[in-house]
């Protein structure tokens, strides 16, 4: 029992190696500009996840890697998400997620929901990214379509 106590305690000196390390964070505007750091470190880990995952499988199919993606880690980013926005700072201010993560996380949004529930309530998941763009498009067809019979 003891050797596994000791196994345990040096082993966990190793922890940070392995991607383990904990994330200690007081949301105090103190640490503002940590808990900035936390939030785009792991935003910008879940898009290059995303990806090196599209990469490493270039037959990919929307299922496999939303099946990827939903994991229970995507709750880190929740907690710094939450912080900013107790501290007043809107998290789409310090980092957004890609598109294509954008719309991975919009394809089961009812599965997200159930995997990591403080990630949907916390981080930021615009689900029309092109719709400001369409619509002025679309203005600009309706206004200026007509003219050009008018000019006839």
């Amino acid at each position: 029992m003891w050797g596994f106590l000791a196994i345990g305690i040096s082993l966990g000196g190793f922890l940070p190696v392995f991607g383990f390390e904990p994330e200690a964070m007081n949301c105090t505007v103190n640490d503002l500009d940590y808990v900035k750091f936390l939030y785009k470190s792991n935003i910008d880990g879940i898009n290059e996840a995303l990806q090196l995952y599209k990469q490493s499988h270039p037959n990919y199919n929307m299922q496999s890697l939303v099946g990827y993606m939903y994991n229970p880690f995507l709750n880190k980013a929740s907690d710094s998400a939450k912080c900013l926005e107790d501290l007043g700072v809107d998290p789409l201010s310090v980092a957004q997620l890609s598109s294509d993560a954008q719309q991975v996380f919009n394809y089961d949004h009812e599965r997200l929901s159930k995997m990591a529930p403080l990630f949907v309530q916390y981080v930021p998941i615009p689900e029309f990214q092109l719709s400001i763009p369409i619509l002025l498009v679309g203005l600009g067809f309706l206004i200026f379509y007509p003219l050009k019979f008018r000019t006839r």
